[in-house]
Formats: structure tokens, C-alpha cells, sequence
């Protein structure tokens, strides 16, 4: 259990790294800064399979918690942590955006509030479709106990996520997002039921066929990420292959808080976007990925230590209420 604790803590920060080197990117094009065709391309890689290994990784931990407390226990505590977290930092979020209105990219109104509890803003829709996956997956294996039905029900779930991913929902945000991410939570729960050896050789190989399906979809001009099964299932693979075999202080540093990460990165990320090129007229690119990911990656954690230095903040993270 503790090995597999850091390995999944490692893959975290290594998710973590790409989601917010996502973002930045996305900033820039946004922004008309960052315009040319291979961010097209950058942004297809990462997008491939970054989201589906944090649902993934979300997955992995579902049965052993479900399996220490029962249903209610269990859905109080998710919505205690995650419902909390996604209204708390989804208001600050507009708050701060409506402030700033002027200078950020898109627009948002007083009117936008009232969409908080069926369309989540920004990045937050993460933490709402988590929670929608772990509500009633909850509710599903909570009332099968044994492993060979578990097995059953997840054989005919990886079906049906199959199919939602191959058609999606495009005409509604939210059940596009837990269409085409349903599948790699089912996978995350299998996998943490099948006790599965592998070698180093099995990361060389899943590597290259995942480069191989990415370079193939890259010259047909296939980028279309959310409906893939190879590029995302491949990439997933590699992330969790390399992390098995090799572990380092400075992945677990950030997967150790990649909740809180995410939550506030865009705050960070976005805000020296605007001061290196509104203020001093910055427009390298380079210039701004290296600082932009820097800032979204280390600011969270001097927000964290200021927290926990000053001991005032602790609810923007941590929902105080019993």
C-alpha cells in the first residue's frame, strides 16, 4: 500500500506539471500571444491523457475508502472536502475575475454566480464531475462486496464509459466531461482491484506505442483529444509505468498538494500573464511558459507555508465546519 501510495503521489506531481503547463499555454493563445500551429499540437499531447490520469488516479482509492465506512460516511466526507472546495474557489475565482474583468481573456458578469451548481467555470469542472464520479460509483460498490461481482460490474462499466467516450455529449459541457472521463475512473478502480507485475520493459514498449499513436494522429491532423482511446489510455500508462519504477522528492513535493495546486494555479498562472504583458510588455514566449509555470507551480506552496505560518487561511483549503 505504501509503495503504491508514492507512486501514485508521483504521478500526481507529474500531472500536476502538465495541467498547468497547459494552462499557461491556453493563457497565451487566448491572449493572441501564442498563435502559431504547433500549439495546436503541444496542446494536443498534453491534453490527451492528463485529465484521464487524474481521474485515474481518483479511482485507485475509491474501494479501499469506500470499504472503511459506510455509504453515508462516505458521501459526507466528499462532499464535506470537494463540494466545499469547488464553491469556495469558485467564488474567489469570479470575484477576482470580475475585479480584473478588463484585463483577462473571455468575459464574465454578475450573472455568471448564478451558474455555480450545474456549470462549473474554468478549471473547477474537475472537482465537480469528481465528485458526481465518486457519489454514485460510491453508491454502486458499496452494495457489492465481493471482488469476482465487482469485477463483473466494472467489465460491463468499462463498456458503457467506452461508448460514452466514443459519442460524448457535445451539446452539454457537463455530461461531455463525465462522458468522455467516466472511462478512466472505472480503469482506476479496476486497476486497483487486479494485482498487475509489470517491468521496466512494459514502459519502453507503452511509451513508444503511445509516441507512435501520437505522431500518426499528429500528421493526420486527428487532435480531436476527448474522443481518443490509444493516445489517452497509452499516455496514462506511461505516466503510471514511469513513476512505478523511478521516485523523486520533487514530483511527490507537488503531488502531495496537487489539490491545492489546481484549485489556485489559474489565479497565479493567469495574474503574471497579464503583469509581464499588459505592464511590461512582454510578448517572448518562452519568457512567459518559464515564468507562468514557475508562478502557477511554487505560488500555491508559498500560499500554503504563509498559511500555515500567519495560521489564518486554513478554509480556503480545508473546510472548517464539522
Amino acid at each position: 500500500m505504501k509503495n503504491e501510495i508514492t507512486w501514485a503521489t508521483n504521478a500526481k506531481g507529474l500531472g500536476i506539471i502538465f495541467v498547468v503547463l497547459g494552462h499557461v499555454l491556453r493563457g497565451l493563445n487566448n491572449a493572441n500571444i501564442y498563435t502559431n500551429n504547433s500549439f495546436k499540437v503541444i496542446d494536443y499531447v498534453i491534453y490527451t491523457f492528463h485529465m484521464p490520469l487524474f481521474f485515474f488516479l481518483s479511482g485507485l482509492f475509491i474501494l479501499k475508502s469506500l470499504d472503511k465506512r459506510n455509504y453515508k460516511q462516505f458521501a459526507l466526507l466528499k462532499i464535506k472536502q470537494l463540494f466545499y472546495l469547488y464553491i469556495i474557489w469558485s467564488l474567489l475565482q469570479f470575484f477576482i475575475q470580475l475585479m480584473f474583468s478588463n484585463s483577462i481573456n473571455g468575459s464574465v458578469n454578475y450573472y455568471d454566480i448564478f451558474h455555480l451548481f450545474y456549470l462549473p467555470k474554468g478549471q473547477m469542472w474537475f472537482v465537480y464531475v469528481l465528485l458526481f464520479f465518486l457519489l454514485t460509483l460510491g453508491f454502486v460498490f458499496k452494495q457489492i462486496k465481493s471482488k469476482n461481482k465487482r469485477l463483473i460490474i466494472l467489465s460491463v462499466l468499462i463498456v458503457v464509459a467506452s461508448l460514452l467516450r466514443e459519442f460524448g455529449f457535445s451539446s452539454n459541457f457537463v455530461l461531455d466531461k463525465i462522458a468522455v472521463n467516466f472511462l478512466f475512473i472505472v480503469l482506476g478502480i479496476l486497476y486497483s482491484l487486479v494485482n498487475i507485475k509489470v517491468s521496466k520493459k512494459y514502459f519502453i514498449i507503452t511509451f513508444l506505442i503511445f509516441g507512435g499513436v501520437l505522431y500518426f494522429n499528429i500528421i493526420n491532423n486527428t487532435l480531436n483529444y476527448d474522443n481518443q482511446f490509444l493516445s489517452a489510455i497509452f499516455g496514462v500508462l506511461s505516466v503510471i509505468l514511469l513513476c512505478r519504477f523511478s521516485s523523486t522528492k520533487f514530483l511527490a513535493k507537488f503531488g502531495d498538494v496537487s489539490l491545492e495546486i489546481y484549485l489556485s494555479h489559474i489565479i497565479f498562472a493567469s495574474g503574471i500573464r497579464i503583469v509581464l504583458h499588459k505592464i511590461f510588455l512582454i510578448e517572448n514566449i518562452f519568457v512567459h511558459v518559464l515564468v507562468g509555470l514557475f508562478v502557477g507551480l511554487v505560488f500555491p506552496l508559498l500560499l500554503l507555508k504563509l498559511i500555515n505560518k500567519i495560521q489564518f487561511g486554513f478554509f480556503l483549503f480545508k473546510n472548517p465546519m464539522k
